[in-house]
């Protein structure tokens, strides 16, 4: 089993949860990244699909999916 970590992921749910503070808040946490932008839907979507259907081989990892985020780029 492998588990997928997403960081902030564009969707309407933060921004309706976060309200006016959301482009401020998802400006910071893109800062704070390698790729300097927040996840996509599509981006999780296809690292679970690569798990699914490719990587027949990777087991047991945690692959997280925020741009680096995790590493403190900013």
């Amino acid at each position: 089993m492998n588990v997928v970590c997403p960081g902030l992921v564009n969707t309407p749910w933060p921004a309706r949860e976060l309200g006016d503070q959301y482009g401020r808040i998802a400006e910071m946490v893109a800062s704070r990244t390698v790729t300097r932008k927040i996840v996509e839907p599509e981006e999780i979507a296809n690292t679970i699909l690569f798990l699914a259907m490719e990587a027949t081989q990777i087991a047991g990892e945690v692959i997280r999916v925020d741009g680096g985020g995790h590493l403190g780029a900013g």
